[in-house]
């Protein structure tokens, strides 16, 4: 999976690896702090994960199949713009 992220791209900022599209639109307030990736599920680790969120420094803050996604985003960016 780690392979999917250009080091040379990196911004600084969250990454949302999703395989769902749903997950795209939920994140789209947090768009300005958040970059979202659509990957093929079969790169993200884990029984029935579609979708991780990643903080800047690397570690996963989030992922499926736990609900609460926008209150993950919330926590770890803030209020969405």
């Amino acid at each position: 999976m780690f392979e999917t992220l250009n080091p040379a791209e990196c911004t600084g900022r969250g990454v949302l690896l999703t395989a769902d599209s749903a997950f795209v639109d939920a994140a789209r307030p947090w768009a300005d702090r958040v970059d979202v990736v659509l990957v093929p599920e079969s790169l993200l680790p884990g029984e029935g994960a579609d979708a991780l969120l990643v903080r800047p420094d690397g570690y996963v803050c989030w992922a499926t199949p736990t609900k609460g996604m926008e209150t993950a985003l919330a926590t770890w960016f803030g209020t969405p713009a």
